[in-house]
């Protein structure tokens, strides 16, 4: 893999949220630092739904994935969300690779990535698999998908700045619409990162360029 093509702060750290599926906003602010951290002990807060909750484009229009998840009592002080556990209820992660394959086996670049995705969608049961590291399995995965890595790490310089973005809303409503499959019908939707690598493939990286990012992040 090579270093990110969007780098502009290659000394800097970002400070991001674990979410699921990110949107492409979470990405094109993480691929311009040379160094990326993925907050994986955040205090748990049940309002903070995109932690465990994605949004797709299907054959009607958006649709929301939420992963079951099994929140420990008594852990003896703050809950924190690498303690959150995946629950097996439901047989989410088939239902879940099941959408996508519906919303998206049909779009130019579907068949070349989801089996990267392949460690995600398998059956959690008997593991102690906490969301946060199916976020990063997912996170790992579409990183693979764009062919670059630079991170998530440990910060590499003592002299950069650091850019929380922990509690920055990444969904941003307004972002410049991109080709998806249904457009025709049914309009744009903003989604997730997984409906643009799927749209776009290689073209995501030009469009991750061309997002307009919160002032302090250019």
């Amino acid at each position: 893999m090579s270093d990110s093509p969007l780098l502009t702060r290659p000394g800097d750290t970002v400070v991001l949220p674990s979410l699921y599926l990110a949107p492409p906003a979470y990405y094109a602010a993480a691929l311009r630092f040379g160094n990326v951290l993925i907050d994986t002990a955040m205090r748990y807060d049940k309002r903070r739904k995109a932690v465990h909750r994605c949004t797709i484009v299907d054959t009607r229009g958006p649709l929301s994935l939420t992963v079951p998840v099994s929140v420990p009592h008594g852990t003896g002080g703050p809950l924190l969300w690498d303690r959150v556990g995946v629950s097996s209820h439901g047989r989410w992660w088939h239902l879940h690779r099941t959408a996508l394959e519906s919303a998206y086996g049909r779009t130019p670049f579907f068949e070349f990535i989801i089996d990267r995705f392949d460690g995600v969608y398998s059956d959690p049961t008997g593991c102690d698999l906490s969301v946060t590291a199916l976020n990063m399995a997912a996170h790992r995965a579409i990183m693979d998908v764009l062919e670059v890595w630079n991170g998530p790490k440990p910060a590499c310089s003592a002299d950069g700045q650091t850019v929380d973005l922990r509690r920055c809303n990444f969904d941003y409503a307004d972002i410049p619409p991109y080709r998806q499959i249904r457009a025709d019908r049914l309009g744009f939707h903003p989604a997730s990162m997984f409906d643009l690598i799927c749209n776009l493939g290689p073209d995501s990286l030009n469009y991750l360029a061309g997002l307009q990012l919160p002032d302090h992040v250019e």
